[in-house]
C-alpha cells in the first residue's frame, strides 16, 4: 500500500492541473505474463500479445478516466519499458 501511495503522490506532483477540483485517481492494473506463457502460446499456435494491444487498452482507459495511473505487473518489466514507454 505504501508503494501505491507513493505513486499517487508522485502523479499528483507531476500533474497539478488535473487536480484543481477533484483528488481521485483511478488505478488500472496491467498483468502481462510473458516468460513461460509465450512458450505456451507458441505450442498451442496462439498469437503473442504485442505492445499495440496494451497501448489501445490504455488509451481507452485514458479516454474514460481523467486521472488514471497504470500499474504494470510482469515477469518481463524490461519489455514494457522498451515497448510501452513511460
Amino acid at each position: 500500500m505504501q508503494r501505491i501511495r507513493h505513486i499517487s503522490e508522485e502523479y499528483r506532483r507531476r500533474n497539478p492541473k488535473k487536480f484543481k477540483k477533484k483528488s481521485d485517481i483511478t488505478f488500472v492494473g496491467i498483468h502481462n505474463r510473458r516468460g513461460d506463457h509465450i512458450v505456451l502460446q507458441k505450442q498451442i499456435g496462439s498469437k503473442t500479445l504485442e505492445a499495440g494491444y496494451f497501448l489501445e487498452a490504455m488509451d481507452m482507459f485514458r479516454a474514460k478516466y481523467k486521472r488514471v495511473v497504470f500499474l504494470y505487473v510482469s515477469d518481463d518489466i524490461e519489455w514494457a519499458r522498451r515497448k510501452l514507454g513511460k
